[in-house]
């Protein structure tokens, strides 16, 4: 059974109410999965995620997941329902959470993982040479989650102003939903080759 995390964070933002916590429910989060055939760079991670209840809707509409590098700053911002900036970094910005909280944010991406279906692989080209391939994954999860506005950010010309997902608590594979039960469920029209991912590389890499 996940262990209940609501008071170390409770502690860890002196006081928080967590007024924009979500209550325990079904998600899944989509992992892109990017690479180029000509870079010095790893494969990239990308998180989004959606109520399961919506994985049938077209088009796909994707909510970003912070699980790379995020600060006190953005746990307290976005568990409050504040807009908060990830890319924003002052004198006073703190990263250090407690360790019980820590060990739950770094096991959360290999549940993640271990859990996932591949659903699309997406191939690009382009005339110099280059190329890329993306992999799409699928995981059903439960948890809760702290969900906030998102300040204003642009990606390849695109506007994100969607919302921001932060890990909270109770985090769980959802086992008796099965690769080929997702699957059906998502139905035949869900195509992820438009959704702008690149926003939030993982500090989670392979």
């Amino acid at each position: 059974m996940a262990r209940p995390w609501f008071f170390v964070l409770l502690a860890l933002a002196g006081g928080l109410r967590a007024s924009a916590q979500t209550p325990p429910n079904r998600y899944v989060v989509f992992t892109f999965e990017e690479r180029y055939k000509i870079s010095p760079h790893r494969t990239q991670t990308y998180y989004w995620i959606q109520p399961l209840d919506s994985v049938a809707a077209t088009p796909v509409r994707l909510a970003a997941l912070l699980l790379g590098t995020f600060s006190k700053d953005n746990l307290d911002d976005i568990c409050q329902g504040r807009p908060t900036d990830p890319f924003l970094v002052k004198a006073s910005t703190m990263y250090g959470f407690p360790d019980e909280y820590a060990g739950a944010l770094e096991a959360l991406p290999a549940l993640i993982e271990k859990h996932r279906t591949r659903i699309q692989t997406i191939r690009k080209s382009w005339p110099n040479g280059q190329s890329s391939i993306t992999q799409v994954y699928a995981t059903p999860i439960t948890g809760r989650f702290c969900v906030a506005p998102l300040r204003r950010m642009q990606s390849d010309g695109d506007v994100y102003e969607g919302p921001l997902f932060i890990p909270f608590a109770d985090f769980q594979a959802l086992k008796d939903l099965s690769g080929p039960q997702l699957l059906k469920q998502m139905g035949p029209g869900a195509d992820f080759s438009q959704v702008h991912y690149a926003i939030f590389p993982s500090s989670y890499r392979k």
